[in-house]
C-alpha cells in the first residue's frame, strides 16, 4: 500500500512542511517519515480525485491536503477502506496531531466512507475530527432511498445512513438537485440534525452529481467552494 501527502499553503512558509509519504505492512503500522508541523488538515479520501485537491489553492487555503488512496472493492473487503482511514487517523494522532487540527473531506462513495469512518472512531471510543465535509456521499447501500432505484441492493451495516450520528463531528454536506444521490444527502442532514449534529446544508439547483469539482469551468462550483473554505475558517476559528 502507498499513501502520498503534500500540503498546499498560501500564508504558512513550505519549509514549516517537509514532505512525506506513508508506508505499510499491516492496518495498524503507519508511520510518518518524517515529523508534520501543521497548524490545520484536511484528510482527503481519494481513489480518483487527485487533480481536484490539486488546483484547490485559490479556494481552501492555510491549510494541508493529506491523500490517502485507500483499498478499493473487488481486489479488497469492502470494509478494508475503513480500517485504512482509521490507520492513517491513528498516524496522525501519533505524530502529535490533535482531533482538533483535523477535518474529513470527499465526494460521492468516498463522502459516504468519511461518514463510515467517524461512526467507526465513536463506536472505537476515539475522539472525532474537527469536522467532515461530504460532497454527494452516497451514504446507503442498500438502495432503499426513492431515488435509488438504478442502484443494487447492498449491506445496510455498511451504510452509514443507517447508523447513528450521536457524537459526530460537524457536518458540511453539499450536492446537487440533478443527481441520484440528492436523496441520501438530504436524509443524512435530517438524520444528523435530529441527533444534535451541527449541520451546514447546500444544494446546487438543478446541478450534477458532485458539481464542485468542476469549478474550472462555471461559477456555481467555485461558489461553493468560497462557501466550504468560509465554514472551515470559521469551524476553525471556534
Amino acid at each position: 500500500m502507498y499513501f502520498l501527502g503534500y500540503s498546499i499553503f498560501t500564508n504558512i512558509h513550505d519549509s514549516q512542511l517537509e514532505q512525506f509519504t506513508i508506508v505499510t505492512t499491516g492496518f495498524e503500522s503507519f508511520s510518518f517519515g518524517s515529523k508534520v508541523a501543521v497548524d490545520f488538515i484536511i484528510f482527503f479520501l481519494t481513489d480518483h480525485a487527485i487533480y481536484f485537491t490539486d488546483h484547490l489553492n485559490p479556494y481552501l487555503f492555510n491549510v494541508t491536503i493529506l491523500h490517502l488512496e485507500y483499498r478499493l472493492c473487488p481486489e479488497h473487503p469492502l470494509l478494508a477502506s475503513v480500517d485504512d482511514t482509521v490507520a492513517l487517523y491513528h498516524a496522525l494522532l501519533r505524530n502529535n496531531i490533535s482531533p482538533s487540527q483535523i477535518l474529513i473531506m470527499r465526494d460521492s462513495g468516498g463522502g459516504g466512507l468519511s461518514l463510515l469512518t467517524i461512526q467507526t472512531l465513536i463506536t472505537r471510543q476515539l475522539y472525532v475530527p474537527r469536522g467532515v465535509i461530504v460532497l454527494s456521499p452516497w451514504a446507503d447501500l442498500s438502495g432503499s432511498g426513492p431515488n435509488t432505484s438504478q442502484l443494487s441492493a447492498g449491506n445496510p451495516s455498511v451504510s452509514p445512513l443507517l447508523g447513528s450520528f450521536e457524537g459526530f463531528s460537524a457536518i458540511y454536506i453539499n450536492f446537487g438537485t440533478a443527481e441520484i444521490l440528492e436523496d441520501d444527502s438530504r436524509r443524512v442532514a435530517k438524520k444528523a440534525e435530529g441527533a444534535g449534529v451541527a449541520v451546514t446544508f447546500e444544494e446546487g439547483l438543478h446541478l450534477m452529481h458532485a458539481y464542485p469539482i468542476f469549478f474550472p469551468y462555471y461559477p456555481d462550483a467555485r461558489n461553493t467552494l468560497h462557501n466550504i473554505n468560509k465554514w472551515i475558517q470559521a469551524i476553525f476559528d471556534k
